[in-house]
């Protein structure tokens, strides 16, 4: 069984863009005409039953383009808040910027017979908060959601966007994926 930690980082902005990257800390310098430096930080942890509305609020305003249009019963969501963080194999990772979750990414670990019956994994819902994109939380989530598939032996990661956008893909590619490999398939139930 893998325990997971809150995992922090240190980033600075400069011009969006950064200088410098470490497996843990990343450093970069943010200036803007009125500011002359803005530090975040960036803690990753796996989520709570506590996270539910916050994650309510990121998945249906910042994943997906149509929400469900039926009420959402907090409770439920809380309830299963609490089976994933029993489960150790299913790591729905949170990155939190002075205590608002604003990005998230969901690792589930399968275990297997094949490839010296070493499990692999699978990644869905990544999802950064619109006002909070392109500062780098969804490639250290990526990241950390990685070494938690290394730290279970995984021999590969898998995942699927329903996005064709070329910076999504983008994305995906500087992760380490390519989309070459394998070819996915849905069947939707």
């Amino acid at each position: 069984m893998v325990k997971i930690k809150p995992w922090v980082v240190k980033a600075d902005f400069d011009d969006n863009s950064c200088v410098g990257m470490e497996k843990i800390d990343l450093f970069c310098t943010y200036k803007e005409p009125d500011y002359t430096q803005c530090e975040v930080r960036l803690e990753i942890r796996k989520a709570t039953f506590s996270d539910a509305e916050d994650l309510h609020e990121l998945y249906n305003n910042h994943l997906t383009s149509n929400p469900p249009l039926e009420p959402q019963d907090m409770a439920d969501w809380r309830e299963k808040l609490i089976r994933f963080a029993s489960n150790p194999y299913y790591y729905l990772l949170v990155g939190e910027v002075d205590g608002q979750i604003v990005s998230s990414v969901t690792l589930v670990v399968i275990e297997n017979l094949t490839h010296n019956m070493r499990p692999y994994a699978v990644i869905e819902n990544v999802v950064t908060h619109s006002g909070h994109r392109n500062k780098h939380y969804a490639t250290e989530l990526m990241n950390k959601a990685s070494n938690v598939a290394a730290e279970h032996g995984c021999y590969k990661i898998m995942l699927m966007t329903g996005s064709k956008r070329d910076s999504t893909l983008r994305f995906y590619a500087n992760c380490g994926y390519n989309k070459d490999d394998k070819t996915g398939f849905v069947k939707w139930l």
